[in-house]
């Protein structure tokens, strides 16, 4: 790999355009949940935003990653950033702030501009790093989105709690233009073209191909990273009405409880680095899940800002430490012609979980009281747990091809 692409130049670029992206995206996400609270006050209208933004995902995810494959990755996530800066600047409008089916519709056209950015930005990552170790500068990439998350969900709390929309707008605009400008300093690195005169494989049989030969050695990450989601799902529909109700605090103050999970999403993601982590892949896995299980049935339990903001911080580093090690697995195993494919269909799988834990929490949500909502969340989550540790342990002790890869 030539001096021009070396790691250091354009992986420095690259870790400043994902802090970027992951600030604006969670201050956008907070600031449109904030938006729609204010005008239902509901779980449920808080679900159909999120649903907005999942559908997107689960429609175009693996075909964008195959797309993505193809092209030229400089290009495909300088236009993501693009289109994003134009659809912020409509909530500049008042009467787009006010109408729920106007932020709807943001919600899913902002999420298919990052179902392009995301397996781009990840499938960059490998191609820059060439033959060099992939452990670090994956904890680094993912430990500067966490920390953008816990940076854009203060923000977003502690300017729309003020009644700063305008600086809301502003400040994401202004992230997303950065972001932009980054992309121009990166490499064109893309796929590689095919030979004159070569057939060209359909892009769902490129995506068949990649299922067939990677994605029993990800059974593992993958079903971790699931349960992870679901997790995750719950917590967010219900962290506006636990903080309100369970916590007695202002709407606002939510963006506490997410910075808190994402500071500690980065503990989880220094741990990843541990050189005795990929020895220890199971024993990690299993002991972060079931910390997470823990963490849910601990907020169900306490009344006060403080011991919540601890749970939430646990929680985060058990599901920091289960989606680091997932993705480094998938770097580990997948060639880089194939990851862009792969991160796509690993998002389409764990949004797949995602959008079913939203849908049911949002369902009973506004029926249930929150903090028994949290119990039966907490029991359920360890039951799939143990369903799936006695499923693997079944896979793993057979003879089947699936059980060898998986034991490999």
């Amino acid at each position: 790999m030539s001096a021009t692409l070396g790691p250091r130049g354009p992986l420095a670029v690259l870790v400043l355009l994902q802090g970027l992206i992951s600030v604006a995206d969670w201050m956008l996400l907070v600031f449109l949940q904030i938006l729609v609270f204010r005008l239902t006050s509901s779980a449920f209208d808080i679900m159909l935003l999120v649903l907005c933004e999942l559908v997107p995902m689960l429609l175009l995810g693996p075909w964008a990653g195959a797309v993505v494959d193809r092209a030229r990755l400089k290009r495909v996530l300088f236009w993501s950033c693009a289109l994003r800066v134009l659809l912020t600047g409509l909530l500049w409008l008042e009467v787009v702030r006010g109408q729920l089916h106007a932020l709807w519709l943001l919600a899913a056209l902002g999420a298919a501009c990052n179902r392009f950015f995301v397996p781009a930005a990840s499938a960059l990552l490998p191609r820059l790093l060439g033959e060099a170790p992939i452990a670090r500068a994956n904890a680094l990439v993912m430990g500067v989105r966490m920390g953008g998350m816990a940076a854009g969900t203060v923000l977003a709390g502690l300017l729309a709690g003020a009644d700063g929309n305008d600086l809301v707008v502003a400040t994401i605009g202004a992230l997303l233009l950065c972001a932009a400008g980054c992309c121009l300093r990166l490499p064109g690195l893309g796929g590689a073209p095919a030979e004159p005169g070569a057939p060209q494989p359909g892009l769902w049989a490129e995506l068949r191909e990649a299922l067939q030969r990677f994605g029993p050695g990800l059974a593992v990450p993958l079903a971790a990273s699931v349960l992870v989601t679901c997790a995750l799902g719950s917590f967010e529909i219900l962290a506006l009405s636990y903080v309100s109700q369970v916590l007695g605090r202002a709407s606002a103050e939510v963006g506490q409880l997410f910075g808190a999970y994402g500071l500690g999403m980065l503990g989880g993601l220094l741990l990843s680095v541990w050189p005795a982590a990929g020895r220890r892949f199971g024993a990690l896995m299993l002991a972060s899940l079931v910390l997470m299980c823990a963490c849910v049935w601990g907020l169900s339990q306490v009344d006060r800002m403080a011991w919540a903001l601890l749970f939430a911080a646990v929680l985060g580093l058990a599901e920091g430490l289960v989606l680091s090690l997932s993705l480094l697995r998938l770097y580990q195993t997948v060639p880089v012609d194939y990851c862009a494919r792969m991160v796509a269909l690993l998002d389409t799988a764990t949004a797949s979980a995602f959008l079913l834990s939203i849908v049911l929490t949002g369902l009973v949500a506004d029926r249930l009281p929150t903090a028994r909502l949290l119990e039966h969340i907490a029991a359920l989550l360890t039951g799939l747990l143990l369903l799936g540790g006695a499923g693997l342990f079944w896979c793993t002790r057979g003879p089947s091809g699936w059980g060898r890869i998986i034991r490999r």
